[in-house]
């Protein structure tokens, strides 16, 4: 199994992955033991708000350059990179230039009126940003062993800086220094997989009709899927309070870690099945089989374990929220499914179905989660619920979508090629 980029890569991807969520949390551990409520929580907030305009930056292009490194010729792929690194440079300060106006504006307490505070906001904002381009890159180049590298290299430095910091600015460094560091230390890496490779050495490639509309559809449909998860925690509290919110929020960060499998090794799947699209069927049939047996051991000890991982947080967690993460654990085949579909659907170039299928989940989740808390009797146990159930939605509508496409290998497409990608 090792000699097999495909599970070689996805272990680097998943133990990534693992590293980042594990080293976020002692950072934020620490961050609360060296700040006040008031302090952490504007930590939190400028954090917050970097990861969202970074997030909202990176316009799909890391997953485009999953899907077409290996249609251009090689001298291409470096302009490619130079052409990602560009327009998300560009998006990510005008979105970061536009949130410090507003917050001036509206005179918001996040507001940040010192020269110094809105320059550390903007380099926080494109490192982010660049370091995630550079982890799809990367891993577009069969690099997962370059990704996790990175990952514990910005985890260690930044759990190192917060052991010294003192003020909600300097926590906001801590986390935002290492990050622009690494995505400044992804050049010299690249030079590891495209020999030779100089930023901006040559003109930048033109990014064509196919390249544009893959990048944007995927990144529009992960927003959607994306934006129901993260505005979940608020919808709680409002409907329920804020101690259900915090339990509901520690068990779905804790079930999040069964998932890290699966998605990662879809990740791989799509690197692979772009590369040979002739195996696509073989790929895919063995990526679901391990993810499936992964996300099955990792639920099988997070449900054995729940009383006392959660315990970690307190005795209410213990007591309130391991019927909810169980829940949240039966999700596990569903969210497999979903993943490795979505990445079949990613080599096909079936964006439209890509979005649909996001879009379905994102929308039964929120629904059935509003419809549920509406109730008197209505309990995280019932959100969780939603969640596994908009899976298995989003399985079943995979499955009937896929009984009806055929499986073509992808002819190689040039990126300033203008044809429309199938669905």
């Amino acid at each position: 199994m090792w000699s097999d980029p495909l599970f070689r890569n996805g272990l680097f991807l998943v133990l990534a992955t693992a590293a980042n969520a594990g080293l976020g949390g002692l950072f934020w551990l620490v961050a609360a033991r060296r700040l006040d409520p008031v302090g952490a929580g504007l930590a939190a907030a400028w954090i917050g708000a970097t990861g969202v305009v970074a997030l909202v930056g990176l316009l799909g292009l890391g997953s485009a350059f999953l899907r077409f490194l290996p249609d251009p010729p090689p001298n291409a792929r470096a302009r490619t990179a130079d052409a990602v690194w560009l327009w998300t440079l560009g998006a990510v300060l005008v979105l970061g230039a536009t949130t410090i106006f507003v917050g001036s504006v509206l005179e918001h307490p996040l507001a940040m009126h010192e020269r110094s505070s809105q320059a550390w906001f903007l380099a926080a904002c494109v490192g982010v940003a660049l370091s995630a381009q550079a982890e799809s890159i990367l891993a577009a180049y069969r690099g997962g062993h370059a990704v996790f590298a990175l990952t514990v290299g910005t985890g260690v430095a930044r759990l190192t800086a917060v052991s010294f910091s003192d003020s909600y600015a300097q926590v906001f460094a801590a986390w935002a220094a290492p990050v622009v560091a690494a995505g400044l230390f992804a050049v010299p890496l690249m030079r590891r997989f495209q020999p030779g490779y100089v930023p901006l050495r040559g003109a930048p490639a033109a990014l064509g009709k196919t390249f544009w509309r893959f990048a944007l559809v995927h990144h529009a449909s992960l927003t959607a899927y994306a934006a129901s998860v993260l505005a979940m925690p608020a919808v709680v509290v409002a409907n329920l309070g804020a101690a259900p919110g915090a339990h509901y929020f520690v068990a779905f960060a804790f079930a999040t870690v069964v998932y890290i499998g699966p998605n990662a090794l879809a990740r791989s799947a799509v690197v692979e099945g772009s590369r040979t699209p002739e195996r696509l069927r073989s790929i895919l049939a063995r990526t679901l089989t391990v993810s499936l047996l992964l996300g099955a051991a990792a639920a099988g000890v997070v449900v054995a374990f729940a009383r006392p991982i959660l315990g970690v947080f307190g005795p209410a967690y213990a007591r309130e929220a391991p019927l909810a993460l169980l829940v949240l654990a039966v999700a596990t085949p569903f969210v497999t499914i979903r993943a490795v579909g979505e990445a079949f659907l990613l080599v096909q170039r079936r964006m439209a179905d890509v979005f649909a299928l996001n879009v379905v989940v994102a929308a039964a989740y929120m629904g059935a989660s509003l419809i549920v808390l509406q109730n008197p009797a209505g309990s995280i146990e019932h959100v969780a619920a939603a969640w596994t159930g908009a899976h298995l939605v989003g399985a079943l509508l995979l499955a009937f979508r896929l009984r009806r496409v055929r499986l073509a290998p992808s002819a190689p497409v040039a990126l300033g090629a203008s044809a429309e990608p199938a669905g």
